[in-house]
């Protein structure tokens, strides 16, 4: 749909000083009634003398929409585009540092545990050591680079580096199939960890574990903050239940309120001295959630709220921008009815008028 043509609106008085305007409309009132203005002119000294205001319409170029369509499709794309992009970096870390060296170990075990595949039959046990024309003919024979042909002339003319080139060869050739396997199999993996720590005797395994990653001088510094990271953002059943609620609290002092996740019960020593139930509140940062302030308030003093954990920390992350629907407040009021009404063109003062800067949208 064309954008609608706009009109330039130039009003005199007996003053001698006039004004333009920009409004909507392509037939415009006198501006006593007009709540169409977007932009005004300083009032300068005009030639024209009458005793009645006059409107002279002049037809502008409708100003291009550039900036306005362009920034709409960027906030439709850029969603899709983001989470695609995480989506394929996500699909490449695992692949990269997971797939790849399992796939690297399967070669392996099929190289010392199976007799596939094949090398060539001058390479099997009771022929003697290769000669060099037998070599080269080899070389020729498997198609090898220089390079190649270095690295096995390097290994002492090994067969079991031969068997290994021709099954590289063929892994790489059936590449998208068996990528595809060694990145089941690190999932199978990853899930097969998560069912061993959940028994007892993993559980304890894993428990000493940690305490021996907190001994180790440089590493007990860096693994606790990545724990807390990574036990946040993909925290199992366990971590989901640490909030129990969205509560709002007024932190950091009164008339001020904070978004907090009730995560248990407060201190005994603390709900005897303040003489009633307190609550332990985790109150997250934006924009980073994970890391916050733990707050111990009365009951009382705290305001459930009707969301849930996940509505709270994207509330949070986006910094307030992204609310529940059912939380949303009424939009804010049209600039028709935002605007005040003007007074009468004519009962301006003429030094007000002067000293003007128009109206601004």
């Amino acid at each position: 749909m064309p954008p609608r043509p706009r009109t330039c609106v130039i009003l005199t008085d007996p003053g001698g000083f006039c004004g333009g305007g920009v409004i909507d409309a392509v037939q415009p009132a006198l501006y006593p009634s007009s709540q169409a203005i977007r932009e005004f002119t300083p009032y300068e000294p005009c030639p024209h003398k009458a005793h009645l205001a006059m409107v002279e319409e002049i037809q502008l170029k409708p100003r291009s929409n550039f900036r306005k369509f362009f920034l709409r499709g960027l906030a439709i794309l850029l969603p899709s585009v983001l989470t695609i992009w995480i989506l394929i970096a996500a699909y490449g870390f695992v692949q990269s540092n997971i797939a790849q060296p399992v796939n690297s170990g399967l070669r392996q075990l099929i190289l010392y545990v199976t007799p596939w595949p094949r090398p060539p039959e001058r390479l099997t046990g009771g022929h003697g050591p290769l000669t060099e024309a037998e070599a080269r003919g080899l070389i020729a024979s498997l198609n090898m680079d220089p390079v190649e042909a270095k690295a096995w002339k390097d290994s002492g003319y090994s067969t079991h580096w031969v068997r290994g080139l021709l099954l590289a060869r063929w892994w790489q050739y059936n590449s998208w199939l068996l990528d595809l396997i060694g990145l089941v199999i690190a999932v199978v993996l990853i899930y097969t960890v998560g069912v061993v720590v959940g028994s007892f005797i993993g559980r304890r395994l894993y428990l000493r574990g940690e305490v021996l990653m907190g001994r180790i001088p440089v590493i007990r510094y860096v693994y606790p903050s990545v724990k807390q990271i990574t036990d946040f953002l993909v925290g199992g059943g366990e971590q989901k239940m640490a909030f129990t609620r969205v509560v709002a609290v007024e932190y950091p002092r009164k008339g001020m309120w904070s978004i907090g996740l009730v995560t248990g019960d407060a201190l005994r020593t603390v709900s005897d001295r303040a003489g009633g139930a307190c609550v332990t509140v985790f109150m997250p940062s934006s924009p980073t959630p994970f890391t916050g302030y733990v707050v111990i308030a009365a009951e009382s003093d705290t305001m459930d709220l009707p969301m849930t954990i996940e509505e709270a920390i994207r509330f949070v992350v986006s910094g307030g921008v992204i609310a529940p629907p059912s939380q949303k407040v009424n939009g804010p009021a049209s600039v028709s009815n935002a605007l005040p009404t003007p007074r009468p063109y004519d009962t301006v003062p003429a030094v007000s008028r002067s000293r003007a800067s128009g109206f601004v949208q």
